[in-house]
């Protein structure tokens, strides 16, 4: 009997060791420039935070380009024109959907798939060289993490996505697409905290954040105090919350629709035959940011396409029931609570909206819709009878879907969202990778 208990001893010993050894061996691969610029995060302290968890950081930027990359890593063509829409949709400054009816899309395309052709050697290199376990990147539709995420996919090894959030001190992830832009896993995190959450845990949150929103915002989200006069209007008013026109959540989100100019175009008819006042609030980060990947500055892109189409151009001659703000001169919060309907492609300012009593039309897909408080439009089809639903019908639906609304917000921020610091992320990586 001991003979037997010292040789199960043994070998647990040994599997335990064996474990104990592989953690050790962890190795994150990231791009400490990503890390750094996009999501603000000090890559110094997240190295010496993510040690403490036995998990060794190994930048992309410290592999040399000379060894090939192992066979697992080389990407097929269609791999890479695929990969290449994201930054030909940049740089062309157009919707999916529009670059596919572009003379020169084979052109673009085709000069960013020689470029990720190229990037993926070094990426496959660091594979090879750098042995990591485990991947980290942003976003997931970027050049760099795309290239990253799906030689990890392909190799078998663990990715986490990681992105900002409409608050400063919030960071979205995501450990099973790879991909936080309305492919996460905050409908699951609302559907297992759903019936643990009280609704008036849920409005406590939601009122705070809703007094202390501008302070959580960033400078590229910020919106002034000027209101507008909402007493000058006469009839019913639908805003349209814009978003950045070449935003990942646009191009890979836009689902029945080709554009955001599309979905401008239509409103602006309805609001000739329906009679309401139509607000076109545009991003102000299409007023001082500049594109990802290229640098170019967006240069007020959406507005310049509204100025570029001539049935646009000729409602705004033609009717006084029109009001574009593409300069930020409104809050963005005293045009939700002026409004009667709301209508954005997929912002998280639509969320903001429902939290506030005024449940959104979303045309398309997005991480919070189909959860009992937006109403869909994904096709254009959609568009006018969601609106005459919303236009015509009492106030207390709309206390109900708050309610819902409100809980979600809660469980996406607080459960599912990090705080935006080193500490988390480390402590979030080493938890969801050691699986």
């Amino acid at each position: 009997m001991k003979k037997n208990v010292f040789r199960f001893s043994r070998k647990l010993k040994e599997r335990l060791g064996g474990r104990i050894r592989n953690r050790s061996q962890r190795r994150l691969l990231i791009s400490k420039g990503l890390f750094g610029g996009w999501l603000n995060l000090r890559v110094d302290l997240l190295r010496s935070e993510l040690l403490k968890h036995r998990v060794t950081i190994v930048p992309t930027e410290e592999c040399s380009r000379m060894p090939p990359p192992r066979p697992e890593a080389t990407l097929s063509s269609e791999e890479l024109r695929q990969l290449a829409l994201y930054p030909a949709c940049i740089e062309s400054e157009l919707t999916v959907q529009e670059l596919s009816q572009s003379p020169e899309r084979e052109q673009v395309i085709q000069k960013w798939q020689g470029f990720l052709a190229q990037e993926a050697n070094v990426i496959g290199s660091s594979f090879a060289q750098l042995a990591p376990t485990e991947v980290a990147i942003v976003q997931g539709y970027e050049t760099l993490g795309a290239l990253a995420r799906l030689i990890a996919i392909k190799q078998g090894i663990p990715v986490m996505a990681f992105e900002n959030t409409a608050l400063n001190n919030r960071l979205l992830w995501d450990d099973h697409s790879g991909i936080t832009t309305n492919r996460n896993l905050a409908a699951n995190y609302y559907w297992r905290e759903i019936d643990h959450t009280s609704s008036q845990k849920a409005d406590e949150y939601c009122e705070k954040l809703i007094a202390t929103t501008k302070l959580n915002k960033t400078e590229q989200h910020q919106s002034p105090s000027t209101k507008i006069d909402v007493e000058a209007i006469s009839g019913p008013i639908v805003l349209f919350l814009g978003q950045v026109y070449t935003d990942s959540s646009i191009l890979f989100g836009l689902a029945g629709w080709i554009s955001p100019i599309q979905i401008i175009r239509s409103l602006l008819r309805m609001s000739v035959s329906k009679k309401f006042t139509l607000i076109v609030k545009l991003h102000p980060k299409e007023g001082i940011g500049n594109a990802p990947i290229t640098e170019k500055p967006y240069n007020n892109m959406t507005y310049r396409k509204m100025m570029a189409d001539e049935e646009i151009r000729e409602h705004l001659r033609n009717e006084a029931q029109v009001i574009v703000d593409h300069d930020n001169r409104f809050d963005t919060y005293s045009l939700i609570d002026s409004s009667d309907a709301v209508v954005t492609i997929n912002s998280q300012a639509g969320l903001e909206a429902a939290i506030r009593g005024n449940p959104p039309i979303l045309c398309g897909s997005s991480f919070y819709g189909g959860l009992g408080f937006t109403h869909e439009a994904t096709m254009p089809h959609l568009l006018e009878t969601q609106l005459d639903y919303l236009l015509g019908r009492s106030a207390e639906r709309n206390e109900e879907e708050k309610r819902v609304a409100r809980k979600f917000t809660y469980i996406f921020f607080e459960k599912y969202c990090l705080p935006k610091e080193e500490k988390a992320v480390a402590s979030c990586i080493a938890r969801r990778m050691a699986r």
